[in-house]
């Protein structure tokens, strides 16, 4: 899946916009204005609602592609010199859109492409083709579906959903789990803090679906160090955890682990 998306971007691009060596100019008979035309066909024509300087559209508008006196593709932003450029929206006639920049009739710059499944890849474009596409990570094989990739330096950002039915937006380096993140539980209850090597780790909040909420210090996946959990009843557990139990004279709570294993001393989740 993860080649096959690869495969899908750059072609999609490749076959969207072009090389400009391959276009022509198209002129529109009724209003005398022209486009580049980056993708000829026979039986292509164009509407542009716009400003139109020296025969060229130029400046913001919309742009209406028919093949055959049919819609097919439509663009909404700028355009200089009668091509795509500058900020803009492409819809193309199988469903999918880039949402981004684009320069001399091509995306070039940031940019969101959305393929009509809801597949997406958010990034930076230069001549129509994403910058260091490959194959997303795979977290331990634990993702099913991959839907986002953008890289900030060093760190790779993503949105996936896990095979559990589990989504996880945030930071990744070593194809694991490494910064700050979210984690959406299939069951409702949310995570939103650091994790190291693939586990939560650091300051985080858990949040239950029920409204109980645990915030403070984690590590290996459940509370451990100071923090303070509050119940949606109002009662409160503050001080120290250990493998997700809080232990305070008679009192004992749990979170990430039942209270049988924390009264018991038992290690709760792995």
């Amino acid at each position: 899946m993860h080649r096959s998306f690869a495969l899908f971007v750059l072609l999609l691009i490749v076959s969207a916009a072009s090389a400009q060596t391959s276009g022509r100019w198209l002129r529109n008979d009724v209003t005398g204005c022209s486009v580049w035309d980056s993708d000829p066909e026979t039986g292509k024509t164009f509407h542009w609602a716009g400003n139109c300087a020296n025969n060229v559209a130029d400046g913001p508008g919309v742009l209406q592609w028919y093949l055959n006196g049919s819609p097919t593709g439509r663009y909404v932003g700028q355009y200089e010199n009668g091509r795509m450029s500058g900020r803009g929206v492409f819809e193309y006639r199988n469903g999918d859109r880039y949402d981004g920049e684009f320069r001399d009739d091509t995306p070039n710059g940031s940019g969101t492409l959305t393929r009509a499944n809801g597949t997406r890849y958010a990034g930076t474009f230069r001549d129509g083709q994403p910058l260091q596409i490959e194959a997303p990570p795979a977290v331990g094989n634990k993702f099913d579906n991959y839907d986002v990739e953008r890289r900030e330096g060093s760190t790779t950002r993503v949105e996936v959903t896990q095979a559990d039915g589990s989504r996880y937006e945030g930071e990744m380096r070593n194809d694991e789990r490494n910064g700050r993140g979210i984690l959406e539980f299939a069951n409702g209850d949310r995570y939103e803090g650091g994790f190291r090597d693939d586990r939560m780790s650091g300051w985080g909040v858990f949040m239950t679906k029920t409204g109980d909420v645990y915030e403070g210090e984690f590590g290996d996946d459940q509370p451990n160090g100071f923090g303070t959990y509050k119940e949606a009843d109002g009662t409160i557990y503050a001080g120290l955890w250990t493998n997700g139990c809080f232990r305070q004279s008679d009192r004992v709570a749990a979170v990430m682990a039942t209270e049988k294993q924390c009264s018991l001393g038992i290690r709760g989740r792995n």
